[in-house]
């Protein structure tokens, strides 16, 4: 991006934040604030959640009741 075309963008922004009431400006603000604490929240949690480790499944019997199998019988080997 060309350094004059970054320098009317700001100029525009701070002329359109100068037309609006200052109660809307707080607003933005805070809103700003909010999403920024949301993203860095959401990368924390990513980051400190193990990293792709996945619990070890527990290992139990597999259950029956009565005459019907855990698994389906074209899966049992006899």
């Amino acid at each position: 991006m060309p350094d004059g075309c970054a320098h009317s963008a700001v100029k525009l922004m701070v002329e359109v934040l100068e037309q609006m009431s200052g109660s809307i400006v707080v607003v933005l603000i805070i809103l700003a604030i909010i999403a920024t604490v949301a993203i860095v929240a959401t990368v924390v949690v990513v980051v400190r959640d193990g990293r792709g480790h996945v619990p070890t499944e527990p290992s139990q019997r597999p259950w029956t009741a009565g005459n019907l199998p855990s698994q389906p019988y074209s899966l049992i080997r006899f």
